[in-house]
């Protein structure tokens, strides 16, 4: 991608104190500093975004202030894998789904914070300024699709159904990939179109 490369929406004024991010991604090897997968940014937010996941190459959870280094979870090997990610303010707690398997948890994550409303959502590219301030540097080297944002944690099933049928329609209810505009420059790919690695049966 570059700054041309992008799909964007506008949030609810509604703040958030859960959420569960989902999508199928594959990622180049040559991952730059944050190289942006997804962000948010509202207004009056004091150190930049208030959500975004980026790579450089280990992914990267940043909530408001406050950011957390997932690790490699060996994205970049040509296949399509479905990534979920989960935020709870209450408990603080943020879980990492790889291709419907658990692979990390998070303790004390801006517990008892609120992601603001009234923003702007970004696939693909980081913001310097509220739906804005794209720079080629930390626009995302891959491809992403089928982006769903719920408001709450969904259940680990939920995901694993999700992650082995990539034909499953996934609609997050804060926000569904059809919610999202999408630059007329952005290539757009199914997310049939690779296998994903097995998922182990319980």
């Amino acid at each position: 991608m570059d700054t041309s490369e992008y799909a964007i929406s506008e949030a609810s004024s509604l703040a958030l104190e859960s959420i569960t991010a989902c999508f199928f991604m594959s990622g180049s090897e040559a991952q730059n500093e944050r190289s942006t997968l997804l962000s948010y940014a509202a207004a009056g937010t004091k150190h930049g975004n208030e959500f975004t996941l980026w790579m450089d190459p280990d992914m990267v959870l940043w909530i408001k202030s406050d950011s957390h280094r997932i690790g490699d979870l060996l994205l970049s090997d040509g296949q399509l894998h479905h990534v979920c990610v989960t935020w709870e303010s209450s408990s603080g707690t943020s879980t990492v789904y790889k291709d419907g398997a658990l692979v990390k948890t998070i303790g004390n994550v801006m517990t008892g914070e609120q992601i603001k409303g009234g923003g702007i959502w970004v696939i693909g590219q980081d913001q310097d300024s509220v739906g804005a301030g794209f720079q080629a540097k930390d626009s995302f080297k891959g491809y992403v699709t089928q982006v769903n944002i719920w408001d709450r944690v969904i259940g680990s099933n939920e995901i694993k159904c999700f992650a082995k049928d990539s034909g499953s329609i996934m609609q997050g209810n804060y926000k569904a990939y059809s919610d999202f505009s999408v630059s007329s420059a952005t290539q757009l790919i199914k997310s049939l179109c690779c296998p994903l690695a097995p998922i182990s049966e319980p």
